[in-house]
């Protein structure tokens, strides 16, 4: 398990990982090498797949972290919701 704070607003934009910096300067102590990032990313991907296949991630949302190819949005709303039809399409 890895204890991760995101920090968001003012000048406190940064991300922790286990007490290190994800990114920072040089300079900086506690930040995390090349090689822990890279360890970071394969850590989470077994962790999406296992939330994956348990259901507490939708598919969906994952596809979603991907670049779309097209977007389209319907013109006319429907008559009995007033909702429109949109399609998003990818090519991973």
């Amino acid at each position: 398990m890895k204890k991760i704070i995101i920090s968001e607003g003012c000048l406190a934009f940064y991300t922790t990982v286990d007490g290190k910096m994800l990114y920072g300067e040089d300079f900086q102590k506690d930040v995390m090498s090349e090689q822990e990032r890279g360890e970071l990313i394969d850590y989470l991907l077994v962790k999406v797949k296992e939330n994956v296949k348990q259901g507490s991630i939708a598919i969906n949302s994952l596809i979603e972290l991907f670049q779309y190819d097209n977007y389209e949005s319907g013109d006319e709303p429907c008559d009995q919701c007033g909702d429109t039809v949109s399609k998003t399409y990818y090519e991973i």
